[in-house]
């Protein structure tokens, strides 16, 4: 009979835990600055953000209901302004939408991580940027000395240390879940080929079925055949005039070649270009010569920036962007980008950025 009643008690013990388990979610905000506007639920799909659920704000406040099985990370999305979107992760429970100058989502542990990561993101990102604008600014105006130049360059290499160690870490400690995946996902430019292996090595299944995550993995397969040492594999691209071109037409020509991802839409790679130019000029009688990848869709708006920007270096296209057999085949996922071919057409060093692009060089031509 005692054990009986023990059986009994252990029952209800697990079905009132049960009970606390959430079959459901409630997103609820209150935004008196955005009274009158929708509130969006999206999804990234093939590399879009879909909207798969909306609400009116009224009376300065709305709740969105539905049912999630998995948590995944979404977008909520407040009005037509697509820079007023946050991730969060859609999972069961209790949400809240909080919006001040920007968009938080808290009430669960997965978010409550993501908002961690969010912020910390937010102020490293921040000092990298002064630290660009600073070494742009003396650049301009002509200030710029070796001794400012290494100061400043320090500087960004420090961040930059602190930010994978602290990056990495989150990660691993969010290994079994998917803002680990996320966090990888957003991130995977800042470590290396050996470092992402090694940080995949250590995830679980979950983690790795994430669709970033299928993503790096196949681009991790892909860069094996155009890492560091190896010889080029060719690319059909086009030429501005529209005629068909090679990246043999200037890869393995005697010279050290600059090859520069970019797009007329990025602003990043437009800011580049004045200290890209003045690196140019620097080297071009030192057997140094540079050539543009664009991943331009539009032909006009690619041709109209090699114009406004006046690059005086040959310029290929890629009018299939992030869709292209360029991004497949040599695994680049930012841009600006850059990568250096020796002169006889082996990889020398990719994936730099324009500090460390001007290290390697410096470093190759001595």
């Amino acid at each position: 009979m005692e054990r009986n009643k023990i059986i009994l008690l252990l029952i209800i013990l697990l079905s009132t835990a049960c009970n606390h388990i959430p079959t459901s979610y409630s997103i609820y905000g209150e935004c008196s600055k955005l009274n009158g506007k929708m509130v969006y639920i999206s999804k990234v799909s093939e590399k879009q953000l879909i909207d798969i659920d909306s609400v009116l704000i009224e009376n300065n406040k709305f709740i969105i209901k539905g049912i999630q099985d998995a948590p995944a990370v979404y977008y909520i999305r407040v009005g037509d302004d697509h820079n007023l979107h946050t991730p969060f992760v859609l999972e069961n429970g209790n949400l809240l939408l909080d919006y001040n100058t920007t968009l938080t989502v808290s009430g669960t542990f997965l978010n409550d991580v993501l908002q961690k990561y969010l912020q910390y993101k937010k102020n490293i990102d921040y000092s990298l940027l002064k630290v660009e604008e600073r070494y742009m600014k003396s650049l301009k105006d002509s200030t710029i000395n070796p001794s400012l130049e290494n100061l400043l360059s320090l500087r960004y290499d420090s961040l930059t240390d602190v930010r994978k160690k602290e990056i990495k870490k989150m990660i691993l400690n969010n290994s079994d879940n998917v803002v680990g995946a996320f966090i990888l996902g957003r991130n995977c430019n800042i470590f290396t080929n050996n470092e992402l292996s090694s940080i995949l090595d250590k995830v679980e299944l979950i983690f790795k079925n994430e669709a970033d995550i299928k993503t790096l993995q196949s681009r991790l397969k892909n860069q094996s055949k155009v890492s560091v040492g190896r010889y080029f594999e060719d690319l059909v691209l086009k030429y501005p005039n529209g005629k068909k071109g090679n990246l043999s037409d200037c890869v393995g020509k005697g010279k050290f070649l600059i090859v520069n991802f970019w797009a007329s839409w990025c602003p990043a790679c437009n800011r580049l270009f004045p200290e890209l130019k003045q690196l140019y000029y620097e080297n071009k009688y030192k057997g140094v010569d540079i050539v543009g990848i664009s991943l331009d869709r539009d032909s006009l708006s690619w041709r109209t920036s090699i114009s406004q920007n006046e690059l005086p270096w040959e310029q290929f296209s890629d009018p299939k962007g992030w869709d292209s057999e360029t991004v497949e085949k040599y695994g680049i996922y930012r841009i600006p980008s850059f990568m250096i071919f020796t002169p006889d057409g082996t990889i020398a060093a990719r994936d730099l950025s324009i500090i460390n692009l001007k290290e390697k060089l410096t470093e190759l031509i001595q």
